[in-house]
């Protein structure tokens, strides 16, 4: 486990190459040097992200979440992708959070884009590969209270996270530390009305059998406690 050290990743391990649902996830994207607001370009958003990237397709989708490319992902919310599409099993918003994977861009930028579009602070993402990769598949931890989401398969290799996007990266985060930017986002989720319960019963239940006494488990638990009084 983490215990509060920097995550790193070489080629071979890290989650834009690793391997998951039998595909590669390619972290990269190529544009053309436009922008989503430049003239002369279709109003159909499909068409737009083809003028501006070269294709449409929920990889270019994941790429320009990566990216944090809020413009083109915006673009591909108004052509019909969403928060909740999967993409090598795990809900597509959940790669533009990657914690110690050092990302550009604004990360609360990414999550008012999406926002924007109609998704909820607490609505329901799914992963069964993004977090085991990022984690060298510690994670997601067991979580056996009345509170863990349906579907919830936490605790052994291949496990399913079910929750929120405060919870994901809480739980995440819990594995090497919160980032700064982490900490960015989790303020904000906070701020729009985020569920602070289930990330809170989720630390306390794994403390005493994984976490406790760890540093990101002393820095996320208050911040949870007096989100969730």
């Amino acid at each position: 486990m983490g215990s509060g050290s920097s995550a790193s990743y070489s080629n071979k391990e890290s989650p834009c190459t690793a391997q998951g649902s039998g595909n590669t996830v390619n972290c990269t994207v190529t544009r053309t040097g436009s922008t989503a607001s430049s003239p002369g370009l279709s109003n159909d958003p499909q068409a737009r992200i083809v003028e501006l990237t070269g294709s449409w397709s929920e990889q270019g989708f994941v790429d320009a979440i990566v990216d944090r490319d809020t413009s083109i992902v915006a673009l591909y919310l108004k052509s019909g992708m969403k928060a909740t599409t999967l993409h090598e099993g795990a809900s597509a918003i959940l790669f533009g959070f990657q914690g110690a994977r050092t990302q550009n861009g604004n990360p609360v930028a990414l999550v008012k884009t999406f926002q924007a579009a109609g998704f909820k602070v607490d609505d329901e993402l799914d992963d069964s590969y993004l977090m085991g990769a990022l984690t060298n598949n510690d994670f997601p931890l067991m979580f056996n209270t009345g509170l863990a989401p349906k579907g919830y398969t936490g605790g052994y290799q291949g496990g399913t996270f079910v929750g929120s996007l405060l919870f994901w990266i809480v739980q995440r985060a819990a594995w090497a530390g919160p980032t700064d930017q982490d900490i960015q986002v989790i303020k904000y989720l906070i701020s729009q009305g985020a569920d602070c319960k289930i990330p809170l019963s989720f630390l306390k239940y794994n403390g005493p059998i994984a976490l406790a006494g760890t540093s990101p488990y002393k820095k996320l638990l208050p911040m949870m406690q007096s989100c969730a009084k």
